[in-house]
């Protein structure tokens, strides 16, 4: 029975992970600071940032396959390099298409220029630098998964939800300009299953692969699908160039910047999506729907209704 050791693991893409390698029936550990219990698994609880308590924490365990769902800084690469020398063979980090830099091609190969887009800020920055130390490590293979936005039901981030609480409610969705700025997204088990998959394929030393569905929506055509999953109007205002020199992100769940990631590397090596992007979000709003509250309103949301 293989060994995995998940960095993360206790919410949205590392339980996510967990559960696909548990399916496969794996000897899953998780590493965080083990505040949440997950079921099935060996906790080892530390504060990855603290080498020392890492090292005490895994001591002389052995692991046949690392997957690092939450590694957002260079050092924190370095410390898990660090702390599992010679205790495992195969690492496999999450990272993003965040990565991409401002002239990469759209939507990004694996191979466009790196470094980090201006409009990620220190996110793609310190993402890019993080690959770079686990490509650079001792581990004997290293596999990176570049996903644009990941969804799902164990999502912690107000996205999805961001959206529905406005619809069910009779609000419009303020867009940013024009609404066309482009987005791909991908299910957090259908992330779970490429991990799995990469881990059981990667010969190679060192591979990269972009993930996501192959459908690419506008900001507009999204709000458009996600009315439509949950039977509600779909209301939009789009702002053209009216407050422009407001960031969308002081109002709205995504940046005003496209995040793609083109995937036919990881579509030959085997993986597809589980079941269309609508069939996902339809999926995810039958699960969540009971747990959808009224939305808060910015001040920015309230003065553009106003106006309009």
């Amino acid at each position: 029975m293989r060994r995995i050791l998940v960095i993360g693991g206790s919410a949205f893409v590392g339980l996510a992970v967990v559960r696909a390698f548990l399916r496969d029936g794996c000897k899953v550990a998780v590493l965080n600071r083990g505040h949440r219990s997950v079921k099935g698994v060996e906790q080892i609880s530390a504060d990855r940032n603290d080498i020392g308590e890492v090292l005490t924490a895994i001591g002389s365990r052995t692991f046949d396959a690392v997957v690092d769902t939450n590694c957002y800084l260079p050092q924190q690469a370095k410390i898990l390099c660090e702390a599992l020398r010679g205790q495992a063979t195969n690492l496999l980090m999450i990272s993003s298409a965040a990565v991409y830099a401002d002239d990469a091609a759209q939507p990004p190969s694996e191979n466009q220029p790196l470094g980090g887009a201006r409009a990620w800020g220190d996110y793609g920055r310190d993402k890019f630098q993080a690959e770079r130390v686990f490509l650079e490590s001792t581990f004997a293979h290293v596999s990176i998964l570049r996903p644009p936005y990941i969804f799902g039901p164990g999502n912690n981030l107000d996205r999805e939800r961001w959206f529905w609480s406005r619809l069910l409610a009779g609000k419009p969705i303020i867009l940013p300009r024009d609404g066309n700025t482009a987005v791909q997204f991908v299910h957090e088990d259908d992330v779970g299953i490429a991990v799995c998959l990469l881990v059981d394929q990667n010969q190679r030393e060192r591979a990269i692969f972009n993930i996501a569905d192959l459908e690419i929506l506008t900001l507009s055509g999204l709000t458009t699908m996600l009315a439509e999953v949950a039977g509600v109007r779909d209301l939009q205002i789009k702002l053209g160039e009216k407050f422009s020199n407001v960031p969308a992100r002081k109002w709205f769940p995504f940046r005003d910047y496209p995040c793609l990631a083109e995937p036919s590397r990881l579509y030959a090596k085997g993986w597809t999506p589980h079941s269309n992007l609508r069939a996902r979000f339809a999926e995810t709003f039958r699960t969540l729907r009971d747990q959808i509250q009224a939305p808060a309103l910015s001040s920015f949301e309230q003065e553009i209704y106003a106006s309009f």
